[in-house]
C-alpha cells in the first residue's frame, strides 16, 4: 500500500514546476498577472504546510502507516487534482 502513495511526490512536483514556469515567463519577459501570482502563493502553502499536516491528521495512523486504501486514493487524487491545477496555471502564465 506504502507503494502507491504519490501524493507528496506529486504535491513536490506541482510547486516546482509552477514556480518553473513562472521563471521561464518571466526570462521571455511575459507579464505574470496576479492570478498567476496568487495561485503560486496558494501552491506553495497548500502543497507545503496545509495538505501534507492535514493528511498526516486525517489519513496516517499514530505509527506512521496509512490508515487503508480509501485515503490512499484519496490523498493521490488531491495530489494529481494540485498537480493539473498548477501545471495549467504555469501553462497559461508561460503561453500567455
Amino acid at each position: 500500500m506504502d507503494d502507491a502513495v504519490f501524493w507528496i511526490d506529486w504535491i513536490v512536483t506541482a510547486v516546482s514546476a509552477f514556480f518553473l514556469f513562472l521563471l521561464a515567463a518571466a526570462q521571455a519577459n511575459k507579464p505574470i498577472g496576479t492570478p498567476h501570482v496568487f495561485v503560486a502563493v496558494v501552491v506553495l502553502g497548500m502543497g507545503g504546510m496545509v495538505i501534507p499536516f492535514a493528511f498526516r491528521l486525517i489519513c496516517y495512523d499514530g505509527s506512521g502507516n496509512i490508515k487503508g486504501w480509501p485515503y490512499v486514493l484519496v490523498a493521490d487524487i488531491v495530489g494529481l487534482l494540485v498537480l493539473l491545477s498548477s501545471v495549467a496555471a504555469g501553462v497559461k502564465a508561460y503561453g500567455a
